[in-house]
Order: structure tokens, then C-alpha cells, then sequence
């Protein structure tokens, strides 16, 4: 067991800056910019909005919602692919967190664009909170360690409580223990490029100590 006394806390996903004053927070609407209930979302960097329903309860409704640097993507609504993408900048006290999406009071638009031009826009801070989320060596089985693989087929095992495998080389594969998130590359044959996918394990989500790959759309899948 490692000495927890030396580990510092994990920030939550909801609290996360990466080292800046803002938390991403990745949503869609629709072409027009509208979303629930025909509420008009600005479409130009820079702009911002506010809820004018808000409300501080750890509950669905008075505010904006999304999910957190990408984290929990598809959890109380169903994903849109082909919709027009947004990032807000929310200060880490506007944000509530619903047990993995958000709502938040006011936000500052920093992306708006496609799926996968908001993905790539947010990729650098979901991995970087992967990072702070895990201390630990190449191969891990205590409490928050991190195995991390980089070559082409890599394979990363983390099988301790709230550990994170992360493989950087596509085609590669991991798991993790309960609580803990699996980070994986993949080829996007569209764009012609390798990105990052992450995914929490247990709790809903993806099945503990349990090998996971990526398929060619880019989804955690079971290995055979």
C-alpha cells in the first residue's frame, strides 16, 4: 500500500484548471445555437452567457449543463455528433457537479466549432487531469497508481482502487481498478490523426480490472 499520507488530493474533474482560473466544460446545441427549451447560445468566441434560471442544488435543471473537460460525455443526454460543439470557460465556484456532468451559472465561450475540433481543444486538460489523478510506476496495483504504456500495442495494467492506465501508442490496451479511469489512443482515420480518449471506471462506467481497447470509431469496447 503506498503511503498516503504523501499523496496529495485528486482535484476533481469539475474543479480542474489545469493550471489556469477556467474548467472546461464541453457541450452542444444546435445549428442555430439554440438549446433546451429554445434557449439562444452565443456562437462567437468570447461571448458569454449566463443561466437565468440558475440555481446552486446538486440537481438537473436551473443552469447550463456539460460535461467537464469531455469526462462522463453522453451521461443525461444523448450525443449529437454531427451538432455544433461548444467549450465554455467556467470559474472552478460556478460550477456545481451531478455525479459526472455539470451545470453552471456563467461561462465564457472559447470554442465553438465541430465535435471533433472541440475534442481537440480540451484533449490537453483531460490529460493532464489523468496525470494528476495518478501517482505511481510504469505498472501499478496500489491506491492511485499509474501504469503508462507509449509504444504502438502498448498494454498498461493498473489494478489497485483509483489507479489510471494510460497508453499513448494506438492500438493499445488497459485496465484499472474501481474508481479509477483508462486513457487510450486512438487513429482517427477522418482527420488523419492520433487523439486521446478517457473513460472512469466502476460506478456506472467502464467494468473494473477489466481489459479495454479501442475500437475504430474511437469507442472503449472489451477486448476479446
Amino acid at each position: 500500500m503506498a503511503d498516503l499520507q504523501n499523496l496529495q488530493p485528486i482535484i476533481p474533474m469539475h474543479q480542474w484548471t489545469n493550471g489556469g482560473e477556467e474548467v472546461l466544460v464541453l457541450r452542444y446545441v444546435n445549428k442555430e445555437g439554440k438549446s433546451y427549451n429554445d434557449f439562444q447560445h452565443p456562437l462567437t468566441v468570447g461571448e458569454s452567457v449566463t443561466a437565468p434560471d440558475w440555481n446552486d442544488k446538486a440537481e438537473c435543471g436551473g443552469g447550463i449543463h456539460g460535461w467537464p473537460w469531455g469526462f462522463h460525455l453522453g451521461e443525461g443526454k444523448e450525443v449529437d455528433w454531427g451538432a455544433t460543439w461548444q467549450v465554455y470557460g467556467v470559474k472552478p465556484n460556478d460550477i456545481i457537479d451531478l455525479d459526472g456532468k455539470v451545470k453552471f451559472r456563467t461561462g465564457i465561450l472559447r470554442h465553438v466549432g465541430t465535435w471533433h475540433s472541440a475534442a481537440m481543444c480540451i484533449l490537453e486538460g483531460q490529460i493532464a487531469w489523468v496525470q494528476q489523478a495518478s501517482r505511481g510506476a510504469a505498472s501499478a496495483t496500489d491506491y492511485r497508481g499509474v501504469a503508462s504504456a507509449t509504444g504502438y500495442s502498448g498494454v498498461a495494467s493498473a489494478t489497485g482502487s483509483c489507479t489510471a492506465s494510460v497508453v499513448t501508442g494506438t492500438g493499445g490496451k488497459a485496465r484499472a481498478g474501481e474508481f479509477g479511469c483508462i486513457a487510450l489512443a486512438w487513429w482517427n482515420e477522418k482527420c488523419q490523426r492520433a487523439e486521446m480518449r478517457c473513460a472512469l471506471v466502476g460506478d456506472g462506467h467502464l467494468k473494473p480490472d477489466t481489459w479495454y481497447q479501442l475500437n475504430v470509431a474511437g469507442e472503449f469496447e472489451e477486448c476479446p
